[in-house]
């Protein structure tokens, strides 16, 4: 089994464009890779053909540390940058993308209750999230059917909605929901999947994360306590747009590990299936194939180590760039897993199932945390607002560095 992940709360090399990895780096991404190798794509086909919720797997990866990758140390956490967790969550999609997916929002609903949840909500959640005791679904979705309504009753809320298709909801102890509580606004609760009124329809058939369950949410009249919200009520504005940056982010980082391993797989590397394979395709074959999207894909990396600096900066402009990387990756992953697909059957494998399962999950990003329209319209609205084409965000960044006095400083 691979090594724990050291703990550590800073990025190296914070507010600048050089991705150079320091040593603690390296570490973090050969034990991610490691463990994505031995404990996830061994099994990745089995429970995409069956179905299967791995649970085991992510117990597993809650020993590494992996299901606390941005909370704080003082609760379990490793207290990760977004920077070094994106690079995390890179290897682990190499593994399994679904799986990948799901550690990813788990993470961002467990920074959530770190960053705006009070000292007792937390001490009563956060080191069994950490540890995998307990699992929670994000479902901050950027638009639902219904969305939630939430009523004062007694000492509590009465939650009301229907949140559609939430990742691994029903496998899941916990929901991160919001909900428009009466007379006052947005506000953020933690809601015990177990709760009465808390209910699922039947599964959803889908071509990708077919690891994941996917049954609709329908929340009905489901009680609350009022120690289970997160922050005041009506305040959660600021908290759900911070918590949706990080999901853009995390799922953007998932998107390149799948696609880069997908490149791997037609590249005939053995690494990306734990098999070794025949002769790998010769010179001739790879070039034109393949430059484009491999292009495109290194592209996307670099676009989602933008924006986890820019997001670990707290810069203006690193919402817009968090929503820019999901965009770029929802689209650009599928299109290098297709070219992958199309030069494999070319090579003449006519079913290659890991090659088709990764292809089928790229797609998948594309409905979770934020459609196209969604998120080109994000970008749109922050664009105006930061006017981020009169300041190009290396030189925002470089402005940061200069000004700030982080313990850690670059190597």
């Amino acid at each position: 089994m691979a090594a724990r992940l050291p703990r550590g709360a800073c990025s190296d090399r914070r507010g600048t464009m050089d991705y150079r990895f320091s040593d603690t780096q390296r570490q973090r991404v050969e034990a991610a890779f490691a463990f994505a190798r031995g404990e996830l794509a061994p099994h990745s086909d089995d429970w995409d053909r069956e179905g299967h919720f791995p649970l085991k797997a992510i117990a597993r990866a809650a020993a590494q540390g992996y299901l606390g990758l941005s909370a704080s140390p003082a609760h379990g956490g490793l207290g990760l940058s977004a920077l070094d967790e994106s690079l995390v969550l890179e290897q682990l999609a190499s593994g399994c993308g679904a799986t990948a997916a799901f550690i990813a929002l788990h993470n961002v609903a467990a920074w959530t209750v770190d960053r705006f949840a009070d000292d007792a909500l937390k001490a009563h959640w956060l080191s069994r999230l950490c540890a995998g005791e307990v699992l929670v679904a994000f479902a901050l979705g950027e638009a639902t059917p219904t969305p939630l309504r939430a009523t004062r009753d007694d000492d509590g809320y009465r939650l009301d909605g229907l949140p559609g298709a939430v990742p691994a909801a029903a496998a899941s102890d916990l929901l991160l929901v919001d909900a428009e509580l009466e007379d006052a606004g947005p506000t953020l609760f933690l809601l015990p999947v177990a709760a009465e009124g808390v209910g699922f329809g039947a599964e959803e058939p889908r071509s990708g994360w077919r690891a994941l369950p996917s049954r609709p949410l329908r929340i009905d009249s489901a009680r609350v306590a009022a120690g289970q919200r997160l922050g005041a009520e009506g305040q959660a504005t600021e908290a759900l747009r911070r918590a949706r940056e990080r999901a853009h982010l995390a799922l953007a980082a998932v998107a390149v590990g799948n696609a880069q391993a997908a490149l791997g797989q037609v590249l005939r590397d053995p690494r990306h299936t734990g098999v070794p394979e025949p002769s790998p395709l010769t010179v001739d074959q790879v070039p034109e194939a393949l430059a484009e999207p491999y292009a495109a894909l290194i592209a996307g990396q670099q676009l989602v180590r933008l924006a986890a600096g820019q997001l670990d900066d707290d810069a203006p402009q690193a919402g817009l760039l968090c929503a820019a990387a999901k965009h770029y990756t929802d689209h650009h992953g599928p299109r290098l897993c297709r070219a992958a697909l199309q030069l494999r059957a070319s090579s003449g494998y006519l079913n290659d199932y890991a090659l088709d399962r990764r292809a089928r999950d790229s797609e998948m990003h594309t409905g979770v945390q934020g459609r196209d329209e969604h998120l080109r319209a994000a970008i749109a609205r922050r664009l105006h607002a930061s006017q981020a084409l009169q300041a190009p965000p290396q030189a925002a960044a470089s402005e940061a560095a200069a000004e700030s006095e982080a313990p850690c400083a670059a190597p």
